[in-house]
């Protein structure tokens, strides 16, 4: 799951808005609740999870070993702001929060976008430094087409062997 992505400290006062309840739920699909962006990923991931994992572990890592990286300097200052003021350091720690909830979301939604396009109908398209690559008329790369695991293959003779045989000449 992507909870781990976005510390919120057990201080804060309000709920970033695409983690709210009543944001959707299992059976009520909202285009910006947390809940169904981070579904979005985790479905297309199923298609392909072996050639999608590194795309989707290096923002997982970025968000991860950046709130990792935030945590001691919030923590300090929420600490000297809580000697004068507890009230105020409540109220920092909730911006942390929620600002950190809502740039969370923010990726994961780019990361769905960047997903579909590289990955569409099972190809992947050919990038470069971060950007993807266009041939001399302004279309993509010719895209690489992974194999798709032994198991699978199997599994769709087993299922469809009959349907699916080629007609002998």
């Amino acid at each position: 799951g992507t909870s781990c992505l976005t510390p919120i400290y057990a201080s804060s006062t309000a709920t970033p808005a695409s983690y709210a309840r009543g944001n959707g739920d299992l059976l009520t699909y909202r285009e910006d609740a947390a809940f169904w962006i981070f579904t979005r990923v985790a479905h297309l991931a199923y298609l392909k999870y072996n050639v999608m994992m590194p795309d989707i572990r290096k923002v997982m890592d970025e968000l991860e070993l950046g709130s990792i990286n935030y945590i001691p300097s919030i923590d300090a200052v929420a600490m000297d702001l809580m000697k004068n003021n507890p009230e105020t350091a409540r109220g920092f720690l909730t911006e942390f929060s929620v600002t950190r909830a809502e740039y969370t979301v923010k990726r994961w939604k780019e990361l769905y976008g960047y997903l579909m396009v590289k990955y569409a109908d099972g190809n992947v398209k050919k990038e470069e430094n971060g950007k993807f690559l266009r041939n001399a008329y302004g279309m993509p790369e010719s895209p690489d087409h992974p194999a798709y695991p032994e198991f699978w293959l199997r599994k769709i003779v087993e299922d469809h062997g009959e349907k699916i045989r080629a007609p002998k000449e």
